[in-house]
């Protein structure tokens, strides 16, 4: 990937996926709880990484490490935090408030390091909030309760999650596909503790659990995080969680598919506002350069 154009449209194949991996995760859970899968999931991402980028893993250095460490620990508060939301709020309660990364981000960045977002920018994040909003809310009200309240706090956490990505990988010693893969490791290892305290066990039989967790691993894990940061070389923070808050919408149509599961008329309409800020955001009009990668 060399081009901004590639990067977002990579970045919008990994939020495929994340919405794909929602539908799945739960079909998982009917099988094993939340640690297990994520334990496992992340384990088996980290291992299949590593081992196939291993010339490229060797040697990793102090800045390097400390970067995957950092991420790696903010994303497993992310994780633990929007599993547990869900045994306190609804399912489209916290599919809408998990994507209000897309305010979140550029209201850190304007606070805390004091960069502008660009008009057409801020156009297309209010149209995706709209879209959003039809698409996941039911009758235009949400009363906030515990899980909504974990759920903003995951978001906030990933936000964070996002903006630190692109410090680091802005850096020159700072390697973005070892910091994929080490952070997979990070998230791995957390969860593997965590289990092993909370007397889980890993081991786990069946077809269904184990087509779930391949999936999860190679397609919402391994393939997701390695990329993200190498596309942030590419494309701003604030564009990515755009980017990202279609992930509801391909819940949706994943849902949809695979467990016949059908959205509200609204619902479809908001589907389709959603797809035009993206459509919109990557239209480039006249005297833009598109960021390269030289």
């Amino acid at each position: 990937m060399k081009t901004q154009r590639q990067a977002d449209l990579t970045l919008l194949l990994v939020t495929l996926f994340w919405g794909i991996a929602n539908v799945v995760s739960d079909i998982a859970l009917g099988d094993i709880d939340t640690i297990q899968l994520n334990a496992i999931r992340f384990g088996v991402a980290f291992i299949c990484a590593f081992l196939f980028f291993f010339k490229k893993m060797k040697k990793p250095n102090g800045a390097t490490l400390k970067a995957a460490a950092a991420i790696g620990v903010l994303l497993c508060a992310v994780y633990i935090l929007a599993t547990e939301a869900l045994l306190y709020t609804d399912v489209t309660n916290v599919g809408f408030l998990l994507a209000q990364h897309v305010i979140m981000v550029p209201v850190l960045n304007r606070v805390f390091r004091k960069k502008k977002t660009e008009k057409k920018l801020l156009l297309c994040i209010a149209i995706a909030i709209v879209g959003l909003a039809m698409l996941t809310l039911k009758g235009g009200v949400m009363a906030m309760r515990l899980g909504d309240w974990m759920t903003l706090l995951s978001t906030f956490i990933y936000a964070v999650d996002m903006i630190l990505t692109e410090i680091f990988v802005g850096r020159d010693d700072v390697d973005p596909l070892q910091l994929g893969v080490y952070q997979l490791g990070v998230c791995a290892a957390v969860f593997m503790v965590i289990a092993l305290f909370t007397g889980r066990s890993l081991a786990v039989t069946g077809a269904r659990p184990w087509m779930c967790i391949i999936f999860l691993a190679f397609f919402a894990t391994a393939f997701p995080f390695i990329v993200q940061p190498i596309a942030q070389r590419l494309t701003s923070v604030t564009r990515v969680g755009l980017i990202f808050s279609a992930e509801p919408l391909f819940t949706a149509l994943a849902a949809f598919v695979m467990i016949n599961e059908r959205l509200h008329f609204t619902g479809y309409i908001g589907a389709g506002i959603m797809l035009l800020a993206i459509v919109l955001m990557n239209v480039e009009f006249p005297g833009k350069k598109e960021k390269t990668l030289q």
